[in-house]
């Protein structure tokens, strides 16, 4: 279907504070939007991240039920593409996250990749394209 993109992904968390903090100093992407519903049918707080120029490019959306328990990680796998995917994986770590499969390249396919969590446990895929 033309005219489809990504818009976000969202992920269920339990601590979107801590986890907004690791996907900025990490991944080095921005809060663009904040919703606080405590009064909702369905109490909850979105905050909207963004990893590009524009405010709605490329969006993970960290989502918490103030009034139920965050679900088990590993509902999603996020793919992020990266400048260098060594210096994420560091990051990653030191930020609290772990890593789940350590960086490799693939030269056959002209990238370079690694999987992360963050520490929640959502499965990060880290990818530099371009390296041989």
């Amino acid at each position: 279907m033309s005219g489809t993109a990504l818009y976000y992904v969202k992920l269920y968390v339990g601590d979107p504070e801590t986890l907004a903090n690791f996907y900025r100093d990490v991944f080095g992407m921005k809060e663009v939007r904040r919703i606080y519903e405590p009064d909702h049918v369905r109490p909850h707080l979105e905050i909207y991240l963004s990893a590009g120029p524009r405010e709605n490019d490329n969006q993970i959306v960290l989502m918490k039920y103030l009034n139920r328990p965050a679900p088990t990680p590993g509902e999603a796998t996020v793919a992020l593409k990266v400048d260098d995917v060594d210096a994420v994986v560091v990051a990653a770590k030191a930020a609290g996250g772990a890593i789940t499969h350590a960086a490799e390249t693939l030269t056959e396919h002209n990238f370079r990749w690694a999987t992360v969590t963050d520490p929640e446990g959502h499965t990060l895929e880290i990818m530099q394209f371009g390296v041989r």
